[in-house]
């Protein structure tokens, strides 16, 4: 089972937007997925559900609850075909304060998730489990960084969103150098790319730095990817094809998708359709 983390230490990048695409793309190539919205905001669950995580639905069922009860099982929800997820709530913002109560030592909390993920792992329920987490470093973050096995760096073709790479990459290296934590880092997703001078300056800084650890698929912006974190994503029409505007906003987050199962020596559809 592939536990997946698309993070970086800035907002408004694009993270939630690839995690949530993704997940719908891989359910669609025939992947059983689990959608862990571990952000406060919630903007993971209104993409995918496009409610709020206020809704009377995720009154007893999310994240928030699966920690204060040690059970993410019982909180799961069904979306469609392949695709579970566990909705956001506010107040994982008291994942510090839940750990006290826990009388969980200092020195392992960032084990947490890890135990919580463990019987998910240990059932081999699904094939993947995406997270989504807030932009900011915490406790919180912290542990789920330790209990994922694999990450994407997810970056703008921007300045300030590229200096902060390394940083995050830093910290991934010592949870695995100091903490024996067992995880690789996947690649470095550059995305939300125009088509200013600057813009591919810094994407051709990226790569040169980081060489193969880069993601030959650049996702660009998209109006129509805006829409779906208010509208929902798109369905397909009865022969299984999206509509031509969906199809074209889509097909860079397709080729990013097949890249990451060739990655990950995976195929390109577990009987889905491709």
């Amino acid at each position: 089972m592939v536990v997946l983390l698309n993070s970086l230490y800035k907002g408004g990048i694009g993270k939630t937007s690839n995690s949530v695409i993704l997940t719908h793309i891989l359910a669609d190539k025939g992947y059983k997925i689990l959608f862990i919205d571990c952000d406060p905001q919630g903007n993971g669950t209104r993409f995918l559900t496009t409610k709020s995580t206020t809704d009377v639905e995720f009154q007893k069922k999310n994240i928030f609850e699966a920690v204060k009860h040690d059970e993410l099982k019982d909180n799961i929800l069904k979306l469609k075909e392949n695709i579970d997820y566990v909705p956001g709530n506010e107040n994982i913002n008291l994942f510090e304060r839940m750990m006290d109560r826990k009388k969980i030592p200092s020195d392992k909390r960032y084990l947490y998730f890890n135990m919580l993920l463990q019987p998910l792992s240990q059932e081999e329920m699904y094939d993947f489990i995406i997270l989504d987490v807030s932009p900011t470093k915490s406790l919180l973050n912290s542990s789920i960084m330790a209990g994922v096995t694999h990450h994407i760096v997810t970056s703008q073709s921007e300045v300030f969103s590229v200096e902060m790479i390394q940083s995050y990459l830093n910290d991934i290296k010592e949870f695995r150098a100091i903490q024996q934590i067992p995880s690789e880092v996947l690649g470095i997703s550059l995305g939300m790319r125009d088509w200013t001078k600057l813009s591919k300056q810094v994407h051709d800084l990226v790569i040169h730095h980081y060489g193969d650890l880069v993601f030959n698929t650049v996702t660009k912006r998209k109006s129509k990817i805006t829409e779906y974190a208010a509208a929902g994503f798109p369905s397909r029409n009865k022969r299984g094809l999206y509509n031509v505007k969906d199809s074209k906003a889509l097909s860079l987050h397709w080729r990013l998708a097949d890249e990451i199962l060739m990655r990950l020596n995976l195929p390109l559809s577990k009987g889905g359709e491709i």
